[in-house]
């Protein structure tokens, strides 16, 4: 029955298939320095039991649509009832964290992608590409600056989940499901 399957907006229908479809993709793409190497997961995990799971609900600056909550509280009831720990953790992080990422993607997309796509090429892209492209520039000054507030997440995110003997963070992905799948940017 793929009924389920359909309606839930899931990735694939186990999570196996997931695993089998990561272990397809992943793995470093020639020419790009930032690629990672190649990670295969196995088809079967050891059991969470004993874990210690680090909880951010919404990662100290996020607003999270109830629906989405609802999802990680079962989540962290099923860890829980598989034997881990999960506790809820402040990450420290605030909207300056949004900001870091825009200021790294734009510098990324606006400055360094922009100038690999010839400008005759661009209504091939996605909308959110293009919007991407037009953008204000990122200066290198202003990418560089933006590392120091990366850093003290980075650093909170150590001392807080992994140098506090937590094994995971889980935290959602999206903050919303309203989200059209036509919607551009």
């Amino acid at each position: 029955n793929r009924e389920p399957y359909a309606a839930s907006g899931a990735m694939g229908r186990s999570v196996a298939d997931i695993v089998t479809m990561l272990n397809v993709i992943t793995g470093p793409l020639p020419g790009d320095m930032f690629s990672l190497p190649r990670l295969e997961l196995p088809p079967l995990f050891a059991p969470i039991d004993g874990m210690r799971i680090a909880l951010s609900p919404d990662l100290g600056y996020c607003e999270v649509d109830a629906e989405i909550l609802d999802a990680l509280a079962a989540t962290v009831e099923t860890l829980r009832s598989l034997g881990a720990t999960v506790d809820e953790v402040s990450l420290g992080w605030d909207e300056r964290a949004r900001e870091t990422a825009m200021t790294h993607l734009d510098f990324q997309a606006g400055s360094l992608l922009a100038a690999q796509v010839p400008e005759d090429r661009y209504d091939e892209l996605t909308p959110y590409i293009r919007d991407m492209f037009e953008r204000p520039a990122v200066s290198p000054i202003e990418w560089i600056a933006s590392w120091e507030y990366a850093d003290e997440m980075y650093r909170s995110l150590q001392e807080t989940v992994f140098g506090a003997g937590y094994d995971a963070l889980i935290c959602p992905t999206m903050t919303t499901t309203s989200i059209a799948a036509d919607w551009g940017h």
